[in-house]
């Protein structure tokens, strides 16, 4: 009777590993195969030896993980297949058909991004390719066997073996990537190799960007209450009276400096700034690639957030340029067509309305729910209330994905566009085009709600965003981004009353004498900008003239 009671036991036991093993090869392997397939045109190097590595670690990873929370029993067992496969199925899709890079900054943009965003990126497509996929596994499920005590040797033995086969992986991977161990001509190190392969393949990639976006957030949360005050640092003060000004500060969404014409574009995208005299226009370098992880470092001075890593993560430690204009006696108020809400309570805004209050107020009106032409309205209402001395922050939802959803019928200049998930290139890049168009008439129309004030805008995308060939979306991994998830356009504009001001006329000039120069400016400069146009100085160096748009230093 004993005899058969092991046996049984053993049988089980078997059976469970065979699970583990198999679902293992089919979260390692098969949801990679086209990760593999494009490596493979990719690589210089001895392939096969690379693939193997590369799919030993995978599988190993997982059946080591789901080997861990098996000592939980069959329901913790199974419910972990369940999870590991409908996220990694999900990440597969968007890797599969878009070559997106899921790591930290995507999960943070998922997480911080408005649930609408996130369904708005999802389709028929997605809906199909989880259902069929997610399916595959739970053929398995009911082959897991119930509840039982497995002998500690035969426990412990498959739990030490993935270990021991992860270090060799490890070992054989940093031997692999060539390319990605050894200093480049210049002297710059590359990407570190393990940290490549981990942010190629599901569900490595995925689980570790999760890991790191909590520990993030924890440690954000603790360095919260400690952020160190810039006024109490460097003692900021106005050099003119600011009582008669208002400061209208927009944040767009994934636009690229290389798609405005403003900025040397083929395409005619900006044709009403084009022709306003006032309007100048950057290229710019976005300080990360999310929108949480952008407005967390753009609108702080440079050295007040710190990258650590590797894989880079951002930590905040002074708090941001609103926070001066609001000791400075600024009132403020905030009008977004994004949610937000954490960079949002760090304003400390008198007003703030979100796109659902926004959207609550509009449909009242029989007016679109989503619709960035809204903020205008907002800004109008906003400013009629004061006399001077006021900022309102503007957040877009500007030319992110899909495009097509950012702009009116009426304003898709470039055809064919992109009205679904899936089209060529030519069709998205006509999209994406057309959202530009349509900033450029939302910025407009802020203009000429502002000239009869003595006013100051300043526009910054907080990201690029990829459309290239293989190449979609923005979020990716900062150490591995490509170029263009980085370029973004910074444009600035003073109405004519406010240049009657001699000191502002001339930090104007210099503005103009940057942009004829084609400078690259930066997100951690906008801190010492803004200020600095505005013609507010510090004690202590507060403001640097390398890092003052307007300096005349």
């Amino acid at each position: 009777m004993k005899d058969a009671t092991v046996a049984t036991i053993r049988c089980q036991y078997r059976a469970e590993l065979v699970s583990i093993l198999l679902i293992s090869m089919y979260l390692g392997v098969f949801l990679n195969i086209p990760i593999f397939i494009r490596k493979y045109y990719q690589v210089d190097e001895s392939v096969v030896g690379l693939f193997l590595t590369d799919a030993l670690f995978t599988v190993t990873t997982c059946c080591f993980l789901l080997c861990v929370t098996s000592i939980a029993g069959r329901r913790v067992l199974s419910a972990a297949i369940i999870a590991f496969t409908f996220v990694s199925v999900i990440a597969s899709y968007y890797m599969w058909f878009f070559d997106v890079i899921i790591g930290y900054g995507v999960v943070k943009a998922v997480f911080g991004t408005g649930m609408s965003l996130v369904i708005e990126s999802m389709g028929l497509g997605l809906l199909t390719f989880s259902s069929i996929f997610c399916l595959v596994p739970l053929y398995f499920l009911h082959r897991v066997a119930p509840n039982y005590q497995a002998p500690w040797l035969l426990f412990l033995i498959p739990r030490f073996l993935c270990i021991g086969l992860l270090t060799v992986c490890l070992i054989l991977i940093n031997s692999h990537y060539k390319n990605f161990r050894d200093p480049t001509a210049d002297g710059r190190i590359p990407t570190n190799p393990i940290g490549v392969a981990a942010y190629s393949y599901v569900p490595i990639n995925w689980m570790a960007g999760s890991i790191i976006s909590v520990a993030n957030t924890i440690a954000n949360s603790q360095l919260k209450n400690k952020l160190i005050d810039p006024m109490d640092t460097y003692g900021f003060y106005p050099e003119i009276p600011l009582d008669d000004i208002f400061v209208v500060v927009v944040i767009g969404e994934s636009a690229r400096y290389d798609h405005m014409s403003l900025i040397d574009y083929q395409r005619a995208t900006t044709p009403l700034l084009d022709k306003e005299t006032n309007v100048i226009g950057f290229k710019g370098a976005s300080c990360n690639t999310s929108t949480k992880l952008s407005l967390s470092c753009m609108f702080v001075r440079e050295g007040g957030t710190e990258d650590l890593g590797p894989p880079s993560q951002q930590y905040v430690y002074e708090n941001h340029v609103f926070s001066v204009l609001k000791n400075l006696g600024f009132s403020i108020d905030l009008f977004s067509m994004q949610s937000e809400a954490g960079f949002y309570v760090q304003v400390n805004a008198d007003i703030v309305k979100i796109r659902e209050e926004i959207g609550a107020e509009a449909s009242s009106q029989g007016l679109p729910v989503i619709d960035d032409m809204l903020l205008v309205n907002q800004m109008t209402q906003s400013i009629s209330k004061k006399a001077g001395k006021h900022l309102v922050i503007l957040h877009q939802k500007g030319s992110h994905f899909n495009y097509s959803s950012r702009y009116p019928t009426e304003f898709s200049k470039y055809k064919p566009d992109c009205k679904d998930m899936h089209c060529d290139l030519q069709a998205m890049v006509n999209s994406y085009d057309n959202s530009i168009v349509y900033t450029d008439y939302f910025l407009f129309s802020l203009l000429e709600r502002l000239r009869d004030k003595k006013a100051f805008l300043l526009y910054a995308s907080d990201h690029g965003e990829s459309m290239e060939d293989g190449k979609h979306f923005h979020a990716a991994p900062k150490d591995v981004a490509p170029d263009e998830q980085f370029k973004i356009p910074v444009i600035m504009w003073a109405s004519d009353s406010l240049l009657e001001n001699t000191q502002f006329a001339e930090g104007f000039d210099m503005l103009k004498q940057h942009e004829s120069k084609n400078r690259i400016v930066r997100h951690v400069e906008i801190f010492e900008s803004l200020l600095g146009c505005l013609g507010i100085n510090s004690d202590h160096q507060g403001i640097r003239s390398l890092n003052n748009w307007c300096s005349r230093k």
